[in-house]
């Protein structure tokens, strides 16, 4: 009899350990996706030479840096989602360094 107690006290501490360590055991790790969840929609076509963006509004521009044969260049604004594309001001190629350094703010686009 004290050997089936002892046996019994035996499982009882096993269980009660098993228990245990299955309560403090971590978590599995989760695979995180690698793919994204959707599909990206191209917001700009242009040439992009300068960008900014700021309260939904995407601003960029198209400079001559660097060109042997400037182009004129133009500034342009529109909604990152969708909307009316807005070209708020072109240069003539004299003055095609215009846009250089954007930065928007509330009230605008600062170059």
């Amino acid at each position: 009899m004290k050997k089936n107690a002892a046996v019994q006290h035996l499982y009882r501490f096993l269980l009660l350990f098993l228990i245990l360590w299955l309560l403090n055991s971590p978590t599995p790790a989760q695979a995180e996706m690698d793919t994204p969840t959707d599909t990206p929609t191209p917001v700009v076509s242009d040439t992009v030479e300068e960008w900014s963006l700021h309260s939904g509004l995407l601003y960029w521009a198209n400079t001559c840096f660097a060109e042997e044969l400037p182009p004129p260049s133009t500034l342009k604004r529109q909604p990152v989602a969708g909307g009316i594309l807005r070209t708020l001001e072109t240069t003539t190629a004299e003055s095609c360094l215009t846009y250089l350094n954007l930065a928007a703010a509330d009230d605008g686009v600062y170059y």
